[in-house]
């Protein structure tokens, strides 16, 4: 699934985690920004195991990112501070509102959590060839190829 980033303003809110729950929220504070760029078709998400990255269905336009993903499964490891550039992500594929499309079953990506600087990154691999945007605050998303390559994830005290 084809992934392809323009310059624009990252979709504004607040990225919650529960460890109580083992899931993130996304709490959207510019409505007028997510209501743009969701469209008419409702909602639909592109799935990396349960969690979710939130598309508008007929923009094919990433929104933000929630879902389950317990942090009794993440690996503590370094990252630093990631550079990024703020856009839209699109992704060139069909969807059907409510429906989740599968990209990663479940412990197909991996999560490695830097306690020292709040980010958490899921991906498949550790490949520093990507280019981050930033689609939602503290919500980037890697492309490499043309493909959704992490999510990168800005934690509040976890």
């Amino acid at each position: 699934m084809h992934l392809y980033v323009e310059p624009g303003s990252p979709i504004e809110g607040r990225l919650d985690y529960s460890e109580d729950e083992y899931s993130f929220g996304f709490k959207v504070t510019s409505t007028s920004l997510i209501a743009e760029r969701e469209g008419s078709g409702g909602r639909a998400s592109v799935s990396i195991g349960t969690l979710q990255v939130e598309v508008g269905a007929s923009t094919g336009k990433a929104l933000f990112v929630w879902g389950l993903h317990p942090h009794t499964t993440w690996i503590e490891g370094k990252l630093g501070s990631p550079s990024f550039s703020p856009g839209v992500a699109t992704f060139d594929a069909r969807f059907d509102t409510s429906v989740s499309r599968l990209i990663a079953a479940v412990g197909e990506w991996s999560t490695i959590f830097d306690r020292s600087t709040g980010w958490l990154r899921v991906a498949p691999g550790r490949d520093p060839e990507e280019a981050l945007t930033e689609i939602a605050t503290g919500i980037l998303l890697g492309v490499r190829l043309g493909e959704l390559s992490s999510v990168w994830l800005k934690l509040n005290g976890v």
